[in-house]
């Protein structure tokens, strides 16, 4: 009798043992199914805001151009004057340029307000995104000689973060081209708390 205890015993001491392995298997693998969920999650949320960040940076070329068009031809006109025609002329560029500028501080704003919803609980940015790549001052852009907006840097760089991964990211401006790096891994965390990341 005494054996058959024993034995009772050591079957369930060893079906213990399988059943807390198979508990921790499982664990790992819910685990590893989450931080694999964040991973898709970052990876998606970094393509859509690296492609809203093309396209803003698109868009103030785009216009950045037109004003170097129109401040040279208006400056042009200047030079050489033609009685009657420069004065209505001179009126339309300028009101064009104002519009044109105003259009940049528009396409800013829409930028920050998409990202900020894109981002919304999915991923975090770092700050250098919402500063842009170029030279802001309080209410409008700094400007070179033919009414474009400066550039701060030749290349963007930002960090897009989840808790568990970030992806350091890097637009370069002339050829508005887009470089990320995935990072992950158990120093991710102490990482983010030291970095200025906004929602």
């Amino acid at each position: 009798m005494n054996d058959k205890g024993n034995i009772t015993f050591l079957g369930l001491c060893f079906l213990l043992i399988i059943s807390l392995v198979c508990l921790q298997a499982i664990e790992k693998k819910i685990s590893y199914i989450h931080d694999q969920k964040q991973k898709q999650t970052l990876l998606l949320c970094s393509k859509e805001i690296n492609g809203i960040g093309q396209s803003y940076v698109k868009q103030i070329f785009k216009l950045n151009h037109y004003l170097k068009i129109l401040t040279i031809g208006k400056n042009l006109s200047l030079l050489i004057p033609i009685p009657g025609i420069n004065l209505q002329t001179n009126a339309g560029v300028k009101t064009a340029i104002k519009t044109l500028k105003l259009a940049q501080i528009g396409h800013t704003y829409a930028f920050l307000k998409s990202s900020r919803r894109t981002t919304k609980g999915r991923c975090k940015i770092s700050s250098q995104f919402y500063t842009t790549p170029f030279k802001f001052e309080v209410t409008h852009f700094k400007r070179d000689s033919f009414n474009q907006v400066i550039m701060r840097e030749s290349t963007w760089k930002y960090i897009i973060s989840s808790k568990t991964a970030l992806t350091y990211n890097k637009l370069y401006l002339k050829t508005q081209k887009v470089s990320s790096t995935l990072q992950e891994g158990k120093y991710i965390s102490k990482l983010l708390s030291s970095l200025p990341l906004l929602f």
